[in-house]
């Protein structure tokens, strides 16, 4: 039994000296084949667009263990331009770098017999992705399935802290250039062959492909603001994509940001939270398009401060109605629907008679937009952009309101019609304090409804605004002590010739408005619906005099 046990051992021992023997060998000849094979298989295989270049080559072939360092995967520009002028050129070109390339699970001998790459999984640490898609680029050769291109496969990759830069050369000529940094991709069932490149089920050529980018952060091209993007996250075949927080941050103060502009301009100060979309197709993504089924918002705020004291912009803002901005958008859009949550809205104004400041507040504004499109087959089906929303005017006041941007009429045409139900007008008090020096001693407010329709050029409508016991008092500033007092006599002269105190009055039908209102056109879609508005509701609620106070 010992001397079993002796030759047993012996054997074993003689066998593990073989195999290890034979694997140094094994692993020492094909690393030189690898060497020599590998990169002419990537150049032949691709047509010699692609090179492979790493500075060493670490391998198991019992395991199917690979590593390359320092590899370079790049297209040759020069070989491009030449499938560019036979017209075949994919339309989309590959770069990548990485410190290690990790793979396991390759299929050695698969390679050799078949030249196909076959691997189980990938690990790529701190890669950097490039892509470069030239809209330009026409490839017209045959397709063809079988063996036309032996490809490369693999089971299952992950990508960790990778920067992705992207750039599209329109048919224009122009780039467009997008760089992403700390990105984990996640990939299963990848192929690269000529029969994936335009499989529509497939996104850069993997059937599951998954996308955290943990930050993205964006200086706006005027420098004015910082785009912030937490936590956004991506899976191509369900088309769903989250986003944690989007923020719009302005990089400069109120003054400071005066001060740079110089001239009057809206300061945006904007923070959505959970932002979720469904149906965000990758294919079109592809293209540099941006199309969506739907996107909701769980919660946001928008704060807009405009600085009256300052001379108007240069220039005037034609072609800046909401439906104009969307048609002339360089990007095929198409979101099908949006439902924003509920936001909280104010608008701050800096008056240029009072130098003070008065504040409306729009909050829990929520509600459905549908049809934001420019996208011309879309259009011809349904010809308007729709927004449903409603929202509490100050504290109380309830406020629906529909807005339809046509899309198929250049001038900006629109329809607007809202309702707003009982509140205290008193409400507004710090809103005209500030701006019109004036306060608001009582007013219920029962009603107010309007339709008005226009273009960028001017709009007319019909207000109708129900209430009682309106009166006022006028304000006055001190210019020695800046205090603000109450004008008796004004105030008087105001609520007996200058306000109507009810509508409608005893015994009459009640009044309604017929405003029309030229649009001052160095100002903005807002301003023509509120002074076309106003306009009505002053119609209704004063006479002549007030002018003269």
């Amino acid at each position: 039994m010992k001397k079993f046990l002796k030759v047993a051992l012996i054997t074993l021992g003689v066998l593990i000296v073989a195999v290890v023997i034979i694997g140094v060998y094994l692993n020492h000849h094909w690393k030189g084949i690898l060497n020599k094979e590998l990169k002419v298989y990537v150049q032949k295989s691709t047509d010699s667009l692609y090179h492979l270049e790493y500075s060493d080559i670490d391998m198991n072939l019992l395991t199917g263990y690979v590593n390359l360092q320092q590899a370079v995967l790049k297209p040759d520009s020069a070989r491009y331009v030449q499938l560019q002028k036979e017209q075949r050129a994919p339309n989309a070109v590959f770069t990548l770098k990485v410190p290690a390339l990790e793979l396991r699970g390759v299929k050695i001998l698969r390679y050799v017999r078949k030249h196909e790459i076959a691997i189980g999984s990938i690990k790529l640490n701190n890669p950097e992705v490039g892509l470069v898609q030239d809209d330009n680029s026409v490839d017209t050769t045959t397709k063809k399935g079988g063996k036309q291109l032996q490809g490369l496969s693999v089971g299952r990759a992950e990508l960790l802290n990778v920067t992705f830069s992207m750039t599209r050369i329109r048919k224009d000529s122009v780039r467009v250039l997008t760089r992403f940094t700390e990105i984990d991709a996640r990939v299963r069932d990848l192929v690269i062959d000529s029969l994936t490149q335009k499989d529509p089920e497939r996104f850069f050529y993997a059937k599951q492909f998954d996308i955290n980018l943990k930050k993205y952060d964006f200086r706006t091209p005027d420098s004015l603001y910082w785009l912030h993007v937490k936590n956004l996250q991506y899976q191509a075949a369900s088309q769903q994509l989250a986003v944690e927080q989007v923020t719009l941050e302005p990089r400069y103060s109120k003054a400071e940001q005066d001060k740079i502009v110089g001239y009057q301009k809206d300061r945006f100060d904007i923070k959505f939270d959970s932002v979720n979309a469904a149906g965000v197709s990758p294919q079109h993504l592809m293209k540099g398009e941006i199309f969506i089924a739907s996107l909701r918002m769980k919660s946001g705020k928008l704060d807009v401060y405009r600085n009256r004291t300052l001379p108007l912009p240069p220039g005037n803002k034609l072609g800046s109605f909401p439906n104009q901005m969307i048609l002339k958008l360089k990007t095929p859009l198409r979101l099908d629907t949006l439902k924003p949550g509920t936001v909280d809205i104010s608008y701050t104004e800096l008056n240029p008679k009072t130098k003070k400041q008065g504040t409306v507040k729009f909050l829990n504004a929520g509600g459905t937009l549908t049809n934001i499109t420019n996208v011309d087959s879309v259009i011809a089906r349904k010809k308007s952009m729709v927004a449903d929303l409603h929202t509490k005017v100050m504290q109380n006041g309830p406020l629906k309101a529909r807005f339809e941007f046509m899309l198929d009429d250049t001038s900006g045409a629109f329809n607007v019609s809202g309702h707003m139900g009982a509140m205290d007008a008193r409400e507004f008090t710090p809103v005209v304090r500030g701006l019109a020096m004036v306060e608001i001693k009582s007013c219920n407010v029962k009603s107010v409804d309007f339709n008005i329709q226009g273009n960028e050029m001017s709009a007319k409508g019909v207000v109708k605004f129900i209430y009682d016991d309106l009166k006022i008092s006028v304000l006055e500033q001190d210019e020695d002590t800046k205090k603000v007092k109450k004008k008796g006599l004004k105030s008087m002269l105001a609520n007996i010739i200058a306000i109507k105190p009810e509508n409608p009055a005893k015994e009459e039908a009640p009044r309604v408005a017929y405003p029309s209102y030229k649009r001052d056109i160095r100002k903005s879609y807002f301003n023509l619906v509120w002074k076309t508005l106003s306009k009505g509701l002053m119609e209704i609620a004063a006479t002549d005099a007030i002018q003269a106070l």
